[in-house]
Order: structure tokens, then C-alpha cells, then sequence
């Protein structure tokens, strides 16, 4: 039953065990935007059940969270990933992310097909994770990041995947990508610091400056589940 499982039958959408965990981070990321975000998680995570269970259990709130998320004014649904056979490293939690994502998108059925059907389209520009009629920018957290990285989880011990849906940036009059960074610095003479530039500059002092490629136009799977830069493979942002 759920309660053998380690599950919480009072679980809800936005009172459950997967935004409980996430609340470090929520508390501690850069990100102007966490505190006052409207989230919603996964339901409880059963620790006997295998990955690809536990993914497809989220897909209900997940259908659920696409039909009410512009109505509702929501910014992202959290799933937590449990066990360091899934959050312990770079790489497995990699292939767990991955899972994930597959698992969901072949539970979509609100149109658009799944779109992690095809690998080779994954690396593809034109790319983003679809389910259910909306468009998702996906970010991940893990305890295997070090406070300089932005992806640190603040001592949670458990992963994350933040699906915040593209509508939401619109909400928030979220200016559109740019490869450029007012920094702040006098070499930017008085020029207006966008909210973008000021999420840039917040994680550059709080030590986990991210990178910022010279393009717009790249891969978006890439930035899904970045490497620590305890790997030595994140190039940092100019102004770091």
C-alpha cells in the first residue's frame, strides 16, 4: 500500500513531499523569482517502485497542472528524484533526468506527440520539452553540485527536475534571451539592467556565475542537466 511504500496519502498538489524537499533550494537559489513562485509537485516518491513508475505516477498532476497553469497564474511543477543510485553523480543523475523526461513525454496525450520519441532530434535547436499543449524550460538541482555551481541544492538530499512552463515568463515580463549582460560595472556606463541581468548578476555574487553562451540559438537539452563545475567543463560568464 502507499503508506508501506513510504508514500503520504494526504499528498497534494501543492502541500506534498516533493516541494517540502525542494524548499531549501526554493529558500536559497539567487533566482529573484523563487520565493514568490506558485509551484506545484509530484506526488510522494515510493521508494520500491523503479524510476519509470514514479515518473508516470506524475503525469496525472502533470495534465492536470497544464490545463490550470496560465489560469492560475503557476510557475512550475517540481518532481523529486530519491536515492544516490539516481542523485549520487553526474552522471547517473543524467540518466535519470533522462528517464524522466521519456517516461512523461510517452505518457503525453494532449497532442503534440512525445517529443523524446527521436534521440537524434534532441540536440536539435528547434527542440523543447512538450507535454500536454505546453512548452516547458527545464532545470535541474542535485546534492552532488557545490555551493559554487547554480544548481547547488543547499543540503537538500535529494534531486530535482523544475519544469516552468514558457508561458510563465511572459507572466513575469521576463525580457527574451540575450547573449549580452549589463553587469552593472562602470564599462556599462548607466545603462537599464533588465530583470534578466539582475538574475545574472545575483547568481554571479552569490559565487555561482553560470555560463552564458554568445548565442541565443543552441540546444536547449544541454542546459537541462549541467556539469559541476567541479568537473572543470562550465566555461563562466564574462564579469564572473
Amino acid at each position: 500500500d502507499a503508506l508501506a511504500d513510504g508514500a503520504d496519502d494526504t499528498d497534494t498538489v501543492d502541500d506534498c513531499q516533493a516541494l517540502r524537499a525542494f524548499e531549501p533550494v526554493r529558500r536559497g537559489t539567487a533566482c529573484a523569482f523563487a520565493r514568490r513562485a506558485r509551484l506545484w509537485g509530484g506526488p510522494a516518491w515510493r521508494p520500491r517502485l523503479p524510476l519509470a513508475a514514479n515518473a508516470a505516477a506524475c503525469a496525472p498532476r502533470l495534465r492536470l497542472f497544464c490545463r490550470v497553469c496560465a489560469e492560475l497564474g503557476l510557475d512550475g511543477f517540481v518532481i523529486r528524484l530519491v536515492g544516490e543510485h539516481l542523485c549520487g553523480d553526474f552522471r547517473r543523475f543524467s540518466a535519470a533526468v533522462y528517464g524522466t523526461l521519456s517516461t512523461l513525454a510517452a505518457c503525453n496525450t494532449g497532442g503534440g506527440g512525445d517529443c523524446m520519441a527521436e534521440p537524434h532530434r534532441l540536440h536539435q535547436t528547434g527542440w523543447v520539452f512538450r507535454f500536454h499543449g505546453q512548452t516547458f524550460f527545464v532545470t535541474t538541482f542535485a546534492p552532488f553540485y557545490g555551493p559554487e555551481d547554480s544548481r547547488f541544492a543547499f543540503g537538500a538530499s535529494d534531486g530535482f527536475l523544475l519544469l516552468q512552463p514558457e508561458l510563465s515568463f511572459a507572466q513575469h515580463d521576463l525580457p527574451p534571451d540575450t547573449p549580452h549582460t549589463n553587469w552593472g560595472g562602470a564599462e556599462e556606463g548607466d545603462g537599464h539592467q533588465t530583470v534578466r541581468d539582475r538574475i545574472r548578476c545575483a547568481f554571479r555574487d552569490a559565487g555561482q556565475a553560470y555560463r552564458i553562451r554568445d548565442t541565443t540559438v543552441y540546444p536547449m537539452i544541454e542546459d537541462i542537466v549541467m556539469p559541476p563545475k567541479s568537473m572543470g567543463s562550465a566555461d563562466l560568464p564574462e564579469g564572473s
